[in-house]
């Protein structure tokens, strides 16, 4: 009979999601910065051209923002899902 090793799995299944979403997002936005008609790295993009830096910190910080909360969301629902690990 084969065991499932799913539990012992999960720390790195989070790890791996956390290290993914940041990548995404980052990947994401640069993407807009070069072709997106519509979006984040479009709104940064603009904002660096005409010189509105209210706009770009706007944009950079909303940026840091979508990071954060998905990164504390993936770490709660870790803690909550993976009680023993650290």
């Amino acid at each position: 009979i084969r065991k499932v090793y799913f539990p012992g799995s999960l720390p790195h299944i989070f790890t791996g999601l956390r290290l993914a979403f940041s990548r995404s997002l980052v990947t994401g936005i640069s993407v807009e910065l070069i072709s997106g008609p519509d979006g984040l790295g479009t709104i940064i993009w603009l904002a660096w051209e005409t010189l509105r830096t209210e706009r770009l910190y706007v944009g950079i910080a909303v940026a840091a923002l979508l990071g954060a909360v998905a990164f504390r969301s993936a770490r709660s629902l870790e803690k909550h899902l993976v009680p023993w690990r650290d």
